[in-house]
């Protein structure tokens, strides 16, 4: 990601030797080039392939700064959709017990069940 004003033809230049990369078309603002690299590595950290994590990081400037969202633009080979970086963690088991999951950004409540000790049981 080349997240400075006018650099799409040094993007197009970079993705002839490797297989997609994201330049500015004309200028952009700060505000608005820290909204697409921040969308844009997230997605990629849950999973999301390199295309749909460019559409989201437009998707985030045209939140806040309309005029920007067209700037950003993916330079490259077609296979964009099929470039993922992560695979989302698979979630957490306890032995013999259920899936863990959060309540929200809470914590992880929960309690052992009386009756089975080995299984365990939302504490609500």
């Amino acid at each position: 990601v080349l997240n400075a004003c006018h650099s799409k033809q040094q993007a197009r230049a970079i993705a002839e030797h490797i297989d997609c990369a994201v330049g500015m078309s004309g200028e952009i603002r700060g505000q608005s080039a820290i909204s697409f690299a921040t969308a844009f590595y997230r997605a990629l950290g849950y999973g999301k392939d390199v295309e749909t994590a460019v559409e989201l990081g437009r998707q985030e400037i045209g939140l806040q700064v309309p005029e920007d969202r067209d700037a950003p633009h993916l330079l490259g080979q077609d296979n964009a959709k099929q470039i993922v970086f992560a695979q989302p963690a698979a979630p957490e088991r306890p032995a013999g017990g259920p899936v863990r999951r959060r309540l929200g950004n809470g914590p992880r409540l929960f309690a052992r069940c009386r009756e089975s000790p080995g299984k365990y049981l939302p504490d609500l």
